[in-house]
C-alpha cells in the first residue's frame, strides 16, 4: 500500500464537525495553535491530530497565492491578450475571463475569517493610538467575531 507524502487521509471523522472547520479556517489564516484550540473549545492535542490527520499544513502551503494576487494576474493576461498585436484568439479570452469570474464569485467562509481576521489584526494595531480599544473589548469582538463565523458555516 502507498504511502501518502502530504499524511492527507481521507474520510476524517470528528465528534464535531463544525467546531473542526471553524478549527481549520483559523489555522489557514495562521492563528497559533494554542489561541485555535482555546477559541474553538479543543485539546491542543485534538487540534494537532486534526492538523496531522487532515493535512492542513499541506494545504496552507498551497494556499500561498492569494486570491487577489491570481485575479490580478489573469487581468494582466486579459489586458495583454487585448493589446497584443497578433491575431486576437477569442478562445483564449472567453477562458480567461471564466476563470476570472468564477474565481470573483461567492463569498465563502475561508473569505469571511480572511476578513475578520485582518479586522481584528486592525483593531489591535489602532489600540496603540486610540486608548477606548482595551483588552476586553478586543476579546469581545473576537467573541463575536467567531459567533458570526460559526453562523455562517453552519448555515452554509
Amino acid at each position: 500500500m502507498a504511502e501518502k507524502t502530504n499524511k492527507e487521509k481521507t474520510g476524517i471523522r470528528v465528534k464535531d464537525p463544525q467546531k473542526y472547520e471553524y478549527a481549520y479556517l483559523l489555522y489557514m489564516q495562521k492563528v497559533p495553535q494554542k489561541e485555535i484550540a482555546e477559541r474553538v473549545g479543543v485539546s491542543q492535542q485534538t487540534l494537532v491530530k486534526w492538523k496531522d490527520d487532515g493535512g492542513w499544513e499541506f494545504k496552507r502551503v498551497a494556499k500561498t497565492i492569494s486570491r487577489d494576487e491570481i485575479i490580478n494576474k489573469v487581468l494582466v493576461k486579459a489586458n495583454e491578450m487585448l493589446d497584443s498585436e497578433e491575431a486576437f484568439n477569442a478562445d483564449a479570452f472567453a477562458k480567461a475571463i471564466s476563470q476570472l469570474k468564477s474565481i470573483q464569485s461567492g463569498v465563502t467562509p475561508d473569505n469571511i475569517a480572511d476578513i475578520l481576521t485582518r479586522f481584528g489584526d486592525w483593531v489591535i494595531r489602532e489600540s496603540a493610538n486610540d486608548k477606548a480599544i482595551t483588552t476586553e473589548f478586543v476579546q469581545l469582538l473576537t467573541k463575536y467575531q467567531d459567533k458570526y463565523l460559526l453562523m455562517r458555516i453552519n448555515n452554509g
